[in-house]
Formats: structure tokens, sequence, C-alpha cells
């Protein structure tokens, strides 16, 4: 968990939102809040015993408009994908729409560019961001991971072959 909270809070920004008193956040250290720190241990910090199996798979995030969930759902994702990279880590990003999935892609693409983790301003971290695909991926020393941005296809879900999906 601690591996997670800390890949949150030490490589990733706010992309855009105000605090309530309506100071911009964009720019600002992703800090995760109370109740996101809950998600993260119960996610990743209860193992089967005797295994590094997690004993819980799923979180429902479930709090009103404009308090972060999508923000937090790629943040979570991010580090879940690091976690994950010695497994080959897919990530899947998928909503009724497009446009609601993109929100979170961008985000983490926001994130990519700004530390210059983008292979074309010299990192090792590739984007396609066109019409016809959104996804990054990189291949690590112990790992890859792989994140895609899908419109909601009911007929293809069960196909989705992932290691994180929000």
């Amino acid at each position: 968990a601690e591996f997670c909270i800390q890949i949150i809070q030490n490589t990733l920004c706010h992309q855009q939102g105000e605090r309530l008193d309506g100071t911009p956040l964009r720019g600002q250290p992703f800090l995760l809040e109370p109740y996101q720190l809950f998600i993260v241990y119960n996610l990743v910090g209860f193992k089967l015993a005797e295994t590094d199996i997690v004993k819980y798979h799923e979180a429902l995030v479930f709090i009103p408009r404009k308090n972060g969930k999508t923000g937090f759902a790629a943040a979570l994702a991010w580090a879940l994908s690091l976690l994950y990279r010695r497994s080959g880590a897919k990530t899947y990003i998928a909503s009724a729409a497009l446009m609601q999935s993109l929100e979170s892609f961008n985000f983490l693409k926001y994130n990519v560019r700004r530390m210059g983790g983008n292979r074309k301003d010299g990192g090792n971290i590739k984007i396609i961001d066109n019409n016809n695909e959104h996804s990054m991926e990189a291949s690590l020393p112990d790992g890859s991971f792989f994140i895609r941005a899908l419109a909601s296809n009911p007929d293809a879900q069960d196909s989705l072959n992932c290691n994180v999906a929000i």
C-alpha cells in the first residue's frame, strides 16, 4: 500500500480543480485524502495468509460529483500498473462514453508529459493518442505496463483481460 501511496503522492499532480477557498490545484501534488488512503490500504494492504495474493480486488467509490473520483481512479490505476508491472500490467479505462474515459487518460497523459516520461521527450512511455487509439505503454527493466481508454461495449467487456479496470 505504501508503494502505491508514494507513487501517487510523489509523481502525480492535479490537472484541474480548486480547493474550497478557490485556490487552483493545477500543478499541485496529488495528496490523498483519508478516504482515498483507506481505499488504497484495503485494495493492496491485505493479503491472503502465506501468499502475495491481495484479499480485496474491487472498490466502489460512491461520492458526489466534483469530488475528484476521476483523478483518484486514474492515479490509483497508475500506481497499480506500476505495482503489477512484473506481471505485464494491463489497465483498461472504460465508460459509457469515450469522453469520460479520456478524462482519466488525459490526466495520466498530462502527468507523464509533466514528468518527462513521454518517449518523444526522452522518456520510456509510448503515448498513442489519436482518433483510433488512446493508450500508453512502457517496457521497464523489471516488467511492463499498458493503459488504454475505451468506450464501453457491453458485448466485448467479458473479453477484457487486464490487471486493473476503471
